[in-house]
């Protein structure tokens, strides 16, 4: 689903994804879409559109499905296709923080691999891309992948999850969007760091984004080596 948001100031245009998981009811999920888009404004970001999907789980190396992702893109401007490289989907959900949490900590440590192009596995391209977007056929997603008749009237230049992605999620959906993309966890701690004013706040944000950033260097890291190997 997609509903495009009209306003009249000049900032920054964002776009608001929700993966709606199947223990998550729409009241819900808008209720937390309503908050992010404050969090957004609070940031100077103006919100142009919100797209959700249903899915089973947010795991998917691209977190939506093929259609959905591309209806993404038509926001930003992008391609809507994962380059080449992309990350092997991450094991566990991820968790959704909390705006109350003072020292957002978040960052499960990401074990992705890059793609083998190589591999028998992938030979199949169906196979790939259910590797890519989750499983096909799943009774719990909704991937909506007709393709929608309107352009947008407006084009944004930077992407929000309403949950945490992980690493590999976030490099994936940048290349495939070509926009800046954030999660719940990143949005508040720039949020923080905006208005943080004594040195002792500024601390304690910097904290939280070595919190948030550790685990991610390190997958990153994990991964520099791996291709190396």
């Amino acid at each position: 689903m997609t509903r495009a948001v009209a306003s009249q100031t000049e900032s920054p245009r964002a776009v608001l994804v929700a993966v709606v998981l199947p223990d998550v009811t729409d009241a819900q999920a808008s209720a937390s879409l309503d908050e992010l888009s404050r969090l957004a404004k609070t940031l100077g970001l103006r919100e142009v559109a919100r797209l959700t999907q249903r899915r089973s789980n947010a795991n998917a190396a691209a977190v939506l499905g093929a259609g959905k992702l591309r209806e993404l893109a038509r926001w930003t401007g992008g391609s809507g296709v994962v380059p080449l490289g992309a990350e092997k989907r991450q094991k566990g959900a991820q968790p959704k923080s909390s705006a109350a949490e003072a020292d957002v900590e978040q960052a499960p440590a990401s074990d992705a691999l890059a793609i083998d192009v190589d591999d028998p596995s992938f030979a199949d391209p169906a196979a790939l891309e259910a590797f890519v977007f989750g499983d096909g056929g799943d009774a719990g997603d909704d991937d909506d992948d007709a393709a929608p008749t309107d352009e947008p009237a407006e084009q944004a230049s930077v992407v929000i999850f309403d949950h945490d992605l992980s690493p590999s999620q976030l490099r994936n959906v940048e290349g495939a969007t070509s926009a800046e993309v954030l999660d719940r966890s990143s949005l508040i701690l720039r949020i923080f760091q905006r208005h943080a004013r004594t040195r002792e706040a500024q601390l304690q944000v910097e904290i939280a984004q070595l919190k948030y950033l550790a685990p991610r260097l390190r997958a990153t890291g994990n991964r520099g080596d791996r291709q190396r190997g």
